[in-house]
């Protein structure tokens, strides 16, 4: 579990900065997480203080379990981890349509 996050500020003045200490206030897990596959891997968590927002910070907006998506439909993920389950290899920016 994590016990301590790190964080920057990209696109601030800051950015150049060492990573910044801060704790968490609570972590949510995907309950179907699968580590053989690396499936359904996404974890939320809420920061003990909260960061300001900026041109480059803003929040994300989720889906409700209510929300269908047909084949047709663009989707745009983005994220960082590992590329698939297999490899070593940690991206630290991905994205996907």
């Amino acid at each position: 579990m994590l016990d301590q996050i790190y964080y920057d500020l990209p696109c601030s003045p800051l950015a150049t900065a060492p990573k910044r200490p801060t704790s968490k206030n609570k972590v949510f897990k995907n309950a179907q997480y699968n580590a053989q596959t690396i499936t359904n891997d996404i974890t939320l968590i809420k920061l003990a203080i909260p960061i300001a927002y900026t041109n480059c910070i803003s929040p994300v907006c989720l889906p409700t379990t209510d929300d269908v998506f047909n084949d047709q439909e663009m989707c745009i993920t983005t994220g960082w981890g590992y590329i698939n389950a297999t490899s070593k290899e940690i991206r630290y920016s991905t994205e996907h349509k």
